[in-house]
């Protein structure tokens, strides 16, 4: 028979008191603390160009942060400003009060884009096998920071750099998978692949964009029902707009002009210049 080879336990309540008022103790906020009342030396601001919402957490300064996207008629989403030095109280147990520092803003929101950047530099080149989290970086996925507003026209051309490597790298992706292994296809595909293919007008076999057809009341063929124009069964194309037709090639002006009888679709005359010749006087 097994002996024993523990006592049994024994009760702290003094421990356990020490512990209770260490994590429940008054603390003392001193508000006219230099930081806290110094103007900030200057803002940076948070962008995204990506059309994903994206959601960080930082506890215990940000909770939940959600990064919206930019809309579809936009280059870019002003996300936040946040001001330089960024300044964070914590407890010290020693002496019962808040102590204030200040940590470099640009440091706090490269964090936020990409833990695994250590530096300021949103380019700056991770080694592989130091990467934390596959996703983790949302500098890939969009979102950048920049000391002004507006950004400059090279800092959002950056941006768009690094997000259309990433969605790259997601086709290539999904067409690898899809050659190799299609059973395995519905497994990677995720929200961005398709956001990917919209970005880039990609149809593919996974991705493709319902088209609601309609039967002409011009011709009765089954078409596109908000095309100017389009092609017919038997042959030849079906116009609804000469402007538009025109205009992308598939119909000439002669052919609108004997269509309509539009004076627009007229070729331009160009005037001709006459000049007089000088009268020689006659004696």
């Amino acid at each position: 028979m097994a002996e024993l080879t523990c006592s049994s336990p024994i009760s702290r309540p003094d421990l356990s008191a020490g512990l209770s008022r260490a994590s429940n103790q008054d603390w003392i906020f001193t508000t006219q603390n230099y930081l806290l009342n110094k103007n900030p030396d200057y803002f940076i601001y948070l962008y995204n160009v990506s059309q994903m919402d994206h959601e960080v957490s930082r506890p215990p300064l940000v909770r939940k942060m959600v990064i919206q996207a930019r809309k579809s008629n936009e280059k870019y989403a002003l996300v936040t400003r946040l001001p330089q030095p960024l300044v964070i109280p914590k407890g010290n147990v020693d002496s019962s009060e808040i102590d204030i520092y200040a940590q470099d803003t640009r440091r706090f929101v490269m964090d936020l884009i990409n833990p695994d950047n250590l530096g300021i530099n949103q380019d700056a080149a991770i080694d592989p096998t130091k990467v934390t989290g596959q996703g983790n970086d949302l500098g890939q996925k969009g979102v950048f920071y920049s000391l002004t507003n507006p950004p400059s026209d090279e800092e959002v051309a950056s941006a768009y750099k690094r997000m259309e490597g990433r969605y790259k790298f997601l086709l290539t992706q999904a067409r690898t998978v899809e050659t190799s292994n299609p059973k395995a296809l519905p497994d990677i595909l995720s929200p961005e692949h398709f956001i990917a293919a919209e970005y880039f007008h990609e149809t593919t076999n996974w991705h493709r964009k319902p088209v609601h057809m309609e039967n002409c009341p011009r011709c009765g063929t089954p078409a596109n029902a908000n095309s100017d124009f389009h092609p017919m069964e038997g042959g030849g194309i079906c116009v609804g707009s000469w402007e538009s037709a025109v205009k992308a090639g598939v119909k000439s002006k002669a052919e609108a002009w004997e269509a309509t009888g539009d004076e627009k679709f007229l070729p331009r005359q160009i005037p001709v210049q006459r000049t007089t010749k000088p009268q020689i006087p006659t004696e």
